[in-house]
């Protein structure tokens, strides 16, 4: 299980477009932890999530959360994003005493396939695109399809 915790004066803030709306917000949660619901395995995964400029790490083991990160990017390249996923792996051998085995891969929008290949060569993984059963996830839906994951199953 994972707590996210915010300021009780903050919640507010980011309800009132919903309630102006005319929604009543319920749960309300960050995609990364709702699109965690897509990431499955026992060996150490980690999923690497771009929106817009911001960048999400993971790392989950067993389908346990055990590192979140996010980070906004300079100019989102290849490079500075591996730049960031260095630390994660090497987080991930001392911490766990275990190398990920898989990288999930998610919106890079037309530039999944350049992007997968470049993190395969350079942290050795195999990496691959993240998926539901309703489809490929991208940077701005991968939330939605975590909690629809989510309510398939429940």
């Amino acid at each position: 299980m994972v707590t996210a915790v915010a300021p009780l004066e903050i919640v507010p803030r980011y309800e009132a477009a919903f309630r102006a709306a005319g929604f009543h917000p319920g749960l309300v949660t960050t995609s990364t932890l709702a699109t965690l619901n897509l990431v499955r395995g026992e060996t150490a995964v980690v999923l690497v999530k771009l929106s817009g400029r911001v960048l999400t790490l993971s790392l989950s083991q067993r389908s346990m959360l055990k590192l979140l990160r996010t980070i906004e990017l300079a100019d989102g390249t290849p490079e500075e994003i591996l730049g960031h996923l260095h630390p994660t792996f090497a987080y991930a051998e001392d911490q766990l005493a275990t190398r990920p085995e898989r990288l999930l891969v998610c919106g890079f929008n037309g530039q999944g396939h350049e992007v997968v290949g470049v993190f395969e060569r350079e942290l050795g993984v195999v990496a691959e695109p993240l998926r539901s059963r309703f489809g490929t996830a991208g940077g701005h839906n991968a939330g939605l399809l975590g909690c629809l994951e989510f309510l398939e199953r429940a």
